[in-house]
């Protein structure tokens, strides 16, 4: 993640909050870049709170962060994901919700302090590899999902996210809002029947369409295609 590392250190932040830390993956980067920052974590499922990954802050919530109390502010937060959508690491299922943590971490920042968010977006990918990587998520998160969603979900994941943002962010007092894409140029390595493998609901449905998406996967492989980051300032 290279672009995310060189884009992080245009910052200098004292104080760094990482929302949904989730395997830590992106902790690491960030303890990387800002040794010496006052690193807070939070993430409301228990599953990831492991030493390996809670040492890396300097404290760490196991909760929602709508009810995250803190006296102190921050003066970076970050958040997102470049290869999952934000709607599936955060529960976050309506526009509603969506609303409610934006304006949530608008008020912790600091004053002059900025968001930094990952945005994963098939906008520009144009290679079958990259489209193949949107439909074998679609299929694995919604489609073929032991869990149940609410019906208002496909408006929610159906909507520009990025101008969403930042009308919310402008709602909210924040005008200087920047958006860059990145290529993901690292390599999609998968099982080799990635959809047959997972779990999923086995109907004969699901079960043909995960067959016929790893025959694709096989002939065209998996490219994880773009993600923007939208940085703003306070």
């Amino acid at each position: 993640m290279n672009e995310i590392i060189k884009n992080l250190k245009k910052y200098s932040p004292r104080s760094v909050l990482e929302f949904g830390f989730g395997s830590g993956y992106l902790s690491k980067l960030i303890r990387q870049v800002y040794p010496n920052i006052f690193f807070t974590g939070i993430d409301k499922n228990p599953h990831f709170i492991k030493d390996n990954i809670t040492t890396l802050f300097d404290e760490y919530f196991c909760e929602d962060i709508l009810s995250l109390n803190v006296k102190h502010k921050f003066d970076l937060i970050i958040f997102g994901n470049p290869r999952v959508p934000f709607w599936w690491i955060y529960n976050c299922y309506t526009i509603e919700s969506y609303t409610k943590i934006i304006k949530k971490l608008v008020s912790l920042l600091e004053e002059k302090g900025s968001l930094f968010f990952i945005v994963k977006t098939y906008k520009n990918c144009t290679q079958k590899s990259e489209m193949l990587f949107k439909e074998y998520q679609d299929f694995l998160l919604i489609d073929a999902s032991e869990k149940e969603y609410p019906p208002n979900l496909t408006e929610f994941i159906n909507a520009d996210i990025i101008d969403l943002t930042k009308t919310m962010l402008t709602e909210s007092g924040i005008i200087d809002v920047d958006v860059i894409s990145i290529k993901d140029t690292e390599k999609c390595i998968y099982p080799k029947e990635p959809c047959k493998s997972a779990k999923i609901k086995r109907t004969p449905k699901n079960l043909q369409k995960a067959a016929d998406l790893d025959r694709e996967i096989n002939r065209f492989g998996l490219s994880y295609g773009y993600y923007n980051i939208l940085t703003a300032k306070k």
